[in-house]
């Protein structure tokens, strides 16, 4: 039901934001990463409501591709100096296989006999998305931290 998927679309919209900002943050600077995803968190819900109202998904649609192309925009950039070290190619890999999984919902329904389709399993592959992220914030926990204020000692001197 449309608004149903509309629904769907805002939670997705929420993860895009996430994704994006971080993203952001990470590769250019924490301004456009709050910029970025606070845009998107607009933009999304906007766009599923278009969608859900009057039929017309293009707007869903500049968010869902316009975003992926700008992730893949910004997963080709060098990281900032001590930015966040995810594996933004993982992150890129898990919505791919997502996508082929939504793509192909009927060819998974019945190659599984009829046990599950691609949608359900593009949940699970779209969650997966989240363990580079997270391998990433493990990292920084084992990693020693400095007050506020002060700066890193070069390389070898203490």
């Amino acid at each position: 039901d449309a608004a149903g998927l509309a629904l769907d679309r805002m939670g997705m919209g929420v993860a895009f934001a996430g994704l994006l900002g971080l993203m952001a943050a990470c590769q250019v600077s924490a301004r456009a990463g709050a910029g970025l995803a606070l845009a998107i968190l607009v933009a999304a819900p906007t766009g599923a409501l278009v969608a859900w109202m009057h039929g017309n998904v293009l707007p869903w649609a500049g968010v869902q591709f316009g975003g992926i192309g700008l992730a893949l925009a910004l997963a080709c950039r060098q990281p900032r100096p001590g930015a966040l070290p995810v594996r933004w190619a993982w992150v890129l890999a898990a919505y791919a296989v997502a996508k082929m999984f939504e793509m192909g919902d009927h060819v998974v329904f019945e190659a599984t006999g009829a046990w599950f389709g691609g949608h359900a399993l593009k949940h699970v592959a779209a969650a997966c998305a989240a363990v580079p992220v997270l391998l990433a914030l493990r990292s920084r926990q084992n990693q020693p931290t400095l007050p506020p204020g002060t700066l890193a000692a070069p390389a070898g001197r203490a």
